[in-house]
């Protein structure tokens, strides 16, 4: 099955993708560095979540292909990471 375009964003702590199925992966890279514990519809991190989607919204320009809009995600800025196997 191939994965699908996607943008992404990292912080020392954060790590959030946003999938063009609308799907997203949120981890706590301290607490979960092996990204086992998907935090991405968990309410008491829900601030970080528009945070970080805010930023791949904002470093998001050029979107990878079949990615459509951004148009439900947040607006702000870290590492940001696009790409499609």
């Amino acid at each position: 099955m191939p994965v699908p375009s996607f943008c992404g964003v990292r912080t020392e702590k954060w790590k959030l993708v946003v999938y063009a199925t609308q799907e997203r992966e949120l981890y706590d890279l301290v607490a979960d560095p092996h990204e086992l514990d998907n935090l991405a519809d968990d309410a008491r991190v829900a601030g970080v979540r528009r945070e970080l989607e805010a930023r791949v919204h904002d470093m998001c320009v050029v979107l990878p292909p079949d990615m459509g809009s951004l148009g439900r995600i947040g607006a702000a800025r870290p590492e940001v990471r696009t790409g499609r196997t």
